[in-house]
């Protein structure tokens, strides 16, 4: 008897102590269909932000290889040359009362002539700049295969004045060490020099062609004054001084966007010096016209 109830004892424990189990299943079988959707949510967002990340350009004026912007100084520096001293030309020309004939003369042939002596000069100039860097280039290379503790100690002294201490100093010096290229690039840039080289030969001649097409300005208007009536010959200076004047400032805004500047006063700063070149050409020119008679 005593084995029996013993028996029913035990059976009724193990039911009692069976619905746990299948509580604990059912609990756990939504805990994993709430989770997923959570982890499905987080991940797509994710996902849209990558999707949606701004990418530059592929152009070249992007591109890291090309020198766009010293090639873009040199047509603004070319193109106000030339303007300038074109209608400096054509404004001794207007203040001699020369005819449109004689104006468009001088003016192409100054035009062409200084043109390519502004070439010249940008070429001349721009290689020997070059073979001047590539010396100071060769000069610190030397300096590192014949003393690479004090050249490791310029890097160190370099890194510490950026804020560089203890490890991190000592793992930048490796790291830039490790390359010499990237060692004298280092040395270079921190004393002032360029590491990186401009072709002579484009830069020539964006500088010859710049001079020629925007120093043709002051020009435009003698040859519209050939081909019109008289009326509009008498206004043809008045024409050139405008559309010159225009000119100049909109390439003054040019220069001062890629000096950093204030546009609006670079571009007011080139009209005043052009107009002052002009004025000071016209009566020059004015002056000279009794010297015959």
């Amino acid at each position: 008897m005593g084995a029996k109830r013993r028996k029913q004892q035990d059976s009724a424990a193990s039911s009692t102590t069976s619905p746990p189990p299948s509580s604990s299943s059912s609990q756990s079988t939504p805990s994993t269909t709430v989770t997923k959707p959570v982890k499905e949510k987080k991940k797509e967002p994710r996902k849209n932000k990558e999707e949606t990340l701004p990418q530059l350009p592929t152009s070249v004026w992007f591109d890291p290889t090309w020198n766009v912007g010293e090639y873009i100084k040199d047509f603004v520096y070319g193109g106000l040359d030339g303007i300038i001293t074109t209608f400096g030309c054509v404004s001794g020309v207007a203040g001699a009362n020369l005819s449109c004939g004689v104006a468009l003369v001088l003016g192409l042939a100054n035009l062409i002539a200084d043109g390519l002596s502004m070439a010249v000069g940008n070429y001349l100039g721009t290689k020997s700049e070059i073979e001047y860097e590539r010396s100071l280039r060769a000069l610190e290379l030397n300096k590192i295969e014949t003393d690479k503790g004090e050249q490791k100690q310029r890097v160190e002294r370099i890194y510490a004045k950026k804020g560089f201490h203890g490890r991190s100093l000592v793992e930048a010096v490796e790291i830039i060490t490790s390359n010499k290229t990237q060692w004298v690039d280092t040395i270079m840039i921190e004393e002032g020099a360029r590491v990186d080289e401009k072709d002579p030969v484009i830069a020539s001649l964006v500088t010859f062609f710049s001079f020629l097409f925007v120093g043709a300005v002051p020009l435009l208007a003698y040859v519209v004054a050939l081909v019109s009536p008289p009326i509009v010959m008498e206004w043809s200076y008045i024409l050139c001084l405008a559309s010159t004047l225009f000119t100049i400032f909109g390439l003054g805004m040019v220069k001062g966007w890629l000096s950093g500047t204030s546009k609006l006063k670079s571009g007011l700063e080139m009209l005043v010096l052009g107009s002052i070149a002009s004025a000071a050409a016209y009566y020059i020119g004015h002056v000279l016209q009794h010297v015959g008679h």
